[in-house]
């Protein structure tokens, strides 16, 4: 049980460490950086 409850948070803040980053660039810049989604596509699979 333990280990899931690890394993959750370290996804969660994976998650949230993305939507930081996304919302920080639409907040700063008013645009949506596509190339952001795609780094993190391939950091997931590598």
């Amino acid at each position: 049980m333990f280990d899931l409850l690890i394993a959750g948070l370290i996804n969660g803040n994976a998650y949230a460490l993305v939507a930081l980053g996304l919302s920080l660039v639409i907040g700063v810049a008013n645009v949506v950086n596509f190339a952001h989604g795609s780094l993190f596509a391939v950091g997931a699979m590598v």
